[in-house]
């Protein structure tokens, strides 16, 4: 958000749009609301992962692979999936079954996490402006083993149901936690240590971090010789890191996902099957 407002508001520069940069403007008084806080000692550090190698693919949902992905995420407590729910959905499950795979020829057993960025702009009471310059985000994280305690499968309507509760979360309660850092670092803590999933020794945790950038004006950017033809973004090989872009169009949702090779073959031959008549995506 924070790269968008101050490309836009260069862009209006350019042009001399006094009044777009009026409302792009940029402000950098966030530390007013959201003191730092010294998060040191929360996290404790381990040894440096092995080196791996990481390959990126991007994913194009167009209308078709959506309307397709919104019918299998559809059911009473998600009558309405968004593009960003069913998308996530898809690709979490999709590396949920790579990785179970794995661990059935290797004896072993995995809990799963989904860790969505949330943009607390909009949550805070009153709403700040997204003018507001800095990380002014949180995290919503959603906790799954292969399959669920209630025994169903973790299909796309599971998931999605998952993803939309652990992000409602982020509500103004929980933005009032962030302006308070003692109160927030005490809250995560104490979330982490009562997390089921961490007590019964499985201590095997495989996350999916996913940032949306799909709503974000970036292709409002106009220096004065028009608007872009595509925005995306370089290449940022960290494993299981999955950005959302928007489409010149409107009517779609780019992926840019980075994995193991191994777990990016499963979902690309489930994205390929995705809207084709009379075919389902693969069960693992």
């Amino acid at each position: 958000m924070s790269m968008v407002t101050f490309i836009n508001a260069w862009a209006a520069a350019c042009r001399g749009d006094s009044k777009t940069i009026a409302v792009t403007q940029p402000t950098f008084n966030l530390a007013s609301r959201f003191p730092p806080v010294d998060f040191s000692g929360l996290f404790p550090s381990g040894p440096p992962p092995p080196r791996q190698k990481i390959v990126t693919k991007r994913f194009v949902f167009n209308e078709r692979k959506l309307a397709a992905l919104r019918k299998a995420a559809s059911g009473p407590l998600m009558e309405n999936p968004t593009r960003v729910e069913v998308v996530s959905a898809f690709i979490w499950r999709h590396f949920m079954d790579s990785v179970a795979l794995k661990d059935n020829m290797n004896g072993e057993k995995t809990v799963f996490a989904a860790s969505h960025v949330v943009d607390i702009r909009p949550r805070a009471s009153p709403p700040l402006p997204h003018q507001f310059f800095g990380n002014a985000c949180g995290r919503a994280v959603a906790m799954k083993t292969t399959v669920s305690s209630e025994g169903q499968d973790n299909n796309y309507y599971d998931l999605a149901v998952k993803l939309r509760e652990v992000i409602r979360k982020a509500d103004a309660d929980y933005v009032r936690r962030l302006e308070d850092g003692d109160a927030f670092l005490k809250y995560i803590s104490t979330n982490d240590e009562n997390d089921p999933a961490f007590k019964d020794g499985r201590t095997n945790l495989e996350i999916c971090s996913f940032t949306s950038w799909y709503r974000l004006p970036a292709y409002e950017a106009d220096y004065g010789w028009g608007k872009p033809v595509w925005v995306s973004i370089i290449n940022v090989p960290y494993k299981n890191l999955i950005f959302f872009l928007g489409t010149k169009s409107g009517d779609g949702i780019e992926a840019w996902v980075n994995m193991l090779e191994e777990d990016i073959a499963i979902i690309e031959t489930n994205y390929e099957l995705l809207g084709n008549i009379d075919v389902k995506p693969q069960e693992i």
